[in-house]
């Protein structure tokens, strides 16, 4: 049997962002939250573990905006247990805060022979968590995975790299962090949907976890957002003559090294 805590999080949809054109800022202000797309990969995974080897599969978030949609949807997908942590005290969680209150949740809950979550959010995608949180629980850490197999206690995984494919072995417990290419999450079913509905979502305070909003307050903070500036040359070929044009086309994409 695998126990399997899975690392999930309520992200600003970037498809909805909204951006002021005179000054470039970002408002995300109103703008509808969802379940992070490789957190959702996570759990597919942490799935097919339980199904083939049995276990339980628990998953956790931290901070309260979007929680209990993001944990109804992952309940509905087949997950068991679902807890967030949240306090009136601390609205924002850096992720120092989320590696910090993860190992936490770990002990807590415990034990557990995998941590698994998405190599980063699609909103901050700082690929900060995985990592700090294996550093905390003094665990192997394995980034970047884009395929898993587990056998005899032993895991074995593709890790995608700029340079290439690497192939690494390593003992349980082990922190997980996995890319999109890993999996198809499920969709839940009608009948998975209305149970999920009776299952009960759980609260962890900071109090329960031993901790205090001190030593959660956040070393990084984030000022202000800027879409980045994308003037259009605004070159235009003249195509009456097809031959020519297709040289000059091809003479300007080598200079901007598309090609």
């Amino acid at each position: 049997m695998v126990n399997t805590l899975v690392s999930v999080k309520s992200c600003v949809d970037v498809d909805s962002v909204k951006v002021d054109r005179a000054t470039g800022l970002v408002s995300v202000e109103g703008v509808p939250r969802k379940f992070n797309d490789f957190d959702k990969n996570a759990l597919e995974e942490a799935l097919r573990i339980k199904e083939k080897f049995g276990g339980k599969v628990v998953v956790v978030t931290v901070g309260q905006t979007g929680a209990r949609e993001v944990l109804k949807e992952a309940l509905s997908m087949g997950a068991d247990e679902a807890y967030y942590v949240a306090d009136p005290s601390l609205q924002e969680f850096d992720s120092r805060a989320v590696a910090i209150v993860l190992s936490r949740v770990f002990s807590k809950l415990g034990p557990f022979d995998l941590v698994l979550m998405g190599e980063g959010s699609v909103d901050h995608y700082s690929l900060q968590v995985g990592p700090r949180l294996a550093e905390l629980l003094n665990l192997p850490q394995l980034t970047y995975v884009r395929k898993l197999e587990l056998n005899a206690q032993e895991l074995t995984v593709e890790r995608d790299l700029e340079y290439g494919i690497q192939i690494v072995k390593s003992s349980l417990p082990a922190v997980v962090t996995v890319a999109q290419e890993i999996n198809q999450p499920r969709l839940p079913t009608l009948k998975s949907i209305l149970a999920a509905s009776k299952k009960e979502i759980k609260q962890l305070t900071l109090s329960e976890l031993n901790l205090k909003a001190d030593e959660l307050k956040p070393v990084v903070t984030t000022k202000e957002i800027r879409a980045p500036k994308s003037d259009r040359k605004r070159i235009v070929i003249d195509g009456s003559k097809p031959a020519e044009a297709v040289q000059t086309l091809l003479k300007y994409l080598k200079q901007e090294g598309v090609i």
